[in-house]
């Protein structure tokens, strides 16, 4: 008995040994073919990235931390343009590590359906130049669709991926330069549909468009959604901002991407919305503002002096606008109103109306008209209005009842001149009178000549004045 269960012991010992002299074999072979199994899936994942995208994709090493576990260091993307004579060689993207959570056996196999399932990417960065990398986005919507029509289904795989710290940078050239930074982002995929999320997003723009100043966006609460061949985007959020010293608080926003145009809007529950359209091929943006009962204080910050006095103001109506090829323009009607105990410059503004309406582009409105009531009074303008020198060149009208006064108003840079047309109000007649301003300096100066008829009896004018903290004139 004894010897029977010695030889038992020695053949389970001699078994052991041999279990453990061919692992010492087979497990760096295991190792090695799953190194070579891995190599040979980032050697296809190159090849479909190329395909997808135009990208060529290189990478400093990958590492199989964990029999689930595999990290990719060191990724770019690099898009090769060729002429005859060479190859221009540009990065668009790069990510410092790229985790991937894997079943390592499922690759063995040849199985590549199941063998990814979560993505974390670290330090992704993207450096975009207008138009030209367009295409990529274009080639990457056209490789999916192909691949939906020849599978017969547009399912994605169940995936969820993690990006942190990810930065962009787009060169528009004319148009301006935009960066973007991403502290986090999360992405899940389902098999008809794309979702992201994020808690805030930073943008920052500089553009002629924005006269010499940087635009300053903040985005939270993100939310974003696609269908599987990234035909349609869909996006939530709330955007807060600085333009210069004025800033806005938390507007709800939307935006849809499709067919190579971006639709946004936005709307305060105070009485604005806007809807824009950016045309990502013409690189032209338009849209129209809207305005109900909307004072601008409640979301702009920042106003002081008379800008605060207007944006308390009630205003309405409607203005559309266009971008293209650096031109700027614009046309619309607006309406403000003045509450009681409002001023504007010192002047009470309580139960005054105004009306403009026009159209212009950035150096000022070719065609504007100007009319409001105060005191009963009704005032009004017609004609040009320069925004360089404010120049201004039309007609002026003031009224009371069936009594007017017309006259044309011209000058820019400080200097004005009026000459008023015959005619009579507030009992007062006027025959041939001009008058000028000029301000170019601290003081106003101000001129007065012709003639004003007043209880029958004639009164010829010819002055010179000023005004400081006080009006004086000097003259007959």
């Amino acid at each position: 008995m004894a010897r029977k269960s010695a030889k038992l012991a020695l053949a389970a010992a001699v078994s052991i040994a041999a279990a453990l002299i061919l692992a010492l074999f087979a497990v760096p072979r295991v190792r090695d073919l799953a190194d070579k199994r891995v190599e040979a899936a980032i050697d296809s994942l190159r090849e479909t990235v190329y395909q997808a995208s135009g990208l060529r994709l290189g990478y400093e090493y990958a590492a199989i931390v964990s029999t689930d576990h595999i990290d990719i260091h060191g990724i770019e993307l690099f898009r090769e343009d060729a002429d005859e004579n060479s190859v221009l060689r540009r990065k668009v993207a790069s990510v410092g590590d790229l985790s991937l959570e894997v079943d390592l056996w499922a690759a063995i196999a040849g199985n590549p359906a199941g063998f990814l399932k979560r993505v974390r990417v670290t330090s992704l960065k993207l450096d975009l130049v207008l138009p030209a990398d367009r295409s990529i986005y274009e080639k990457i919507s056209a490789y999916l669709a192909e691949q939906a029509k020849r599978s017969g289904a547009s399912e994605l795989p169940v995936l969820d991926i993690e990006v942190a710290d990810a930065s962009i940078a787009v060169d528009a050239g004319l148009d301006g330069a935009f960066t973007s930074s991403i502290p986090s982002l999360g992405i899940s995929t389902a098999p008809q549909r794309i979702e992201a999320a994020a808690s805030s997003l930073l943008l920052f723009a500089s553009a002629p468009s924005l006269a010499g100043k940087e635009l300053f966006l903040q985005v939270s609460s993100l939310k974003a959604s696609s269908d599987a061949a990234l035909s349609t985007v869909s996006i939530a959020a709330a955007l807060s901002g600085r333009y210069g010293e004025y800033s806005i608080a938390d507007l709800p926003v939307a935006a849809v991407l499709k067919g190579g145009t971006i639709e946004a809007s936005a709307r305060s529950d105070k009485g604005l919305s806007v809807a824009a359209k950016y045309d990502l091929g013409a690189a032209a943006l338009s849209g129209e503002l809207r305005l109900k009962e909307y004072r601008p204080e409640t979301d702009l910050r920042g106003l002081s002096g008379t800008l605060a006095e207007l944006g308390a103001l009630r205003y309405g109506g409607a203005l559309k606008f266009r971008y293209e090829s650096g031109r700027l323009g614009y046309e619309g009607a607006l309406t403000a109103s003045g509450s009681a105990g409002q001023k504007v410059g010192g002047l009470e503004v309580g139960g005054a109306t105004a009306q403009v309406s026009g159209s212009g582009d950035a150096s000022g409105l070719s065609a504007v008209s100007v009319s409001g009531t105060l005191g009963g009074y009704e005032a009004g303008y017609s004609g040009k209005l320069g925004y360089e020198g404010l120049s201004m060149d039309g007609s002026l009208r003031l009224a009371q009842g069936k009594q007017k006064l017309t006259g044309r108003l011209k000058g820019e840079k400080g200097v004005y001149r009026l000459a008023v047309a015959d005619g009579e109000l507030a009992g007062l007649s006027v025959r041939g009178l001009s008058a000028f301003a000029d301000a170019r300096d601290k003081v106003l100066a101000l001129g007065l000549e012709g003639t004003i008829i007043a209880a029958g009896e004639s009164l010829s004018v010819k002055a010179t004045g000023r005004y400081d903290k006080t009006l004086s004139f000097i003259g007959a």
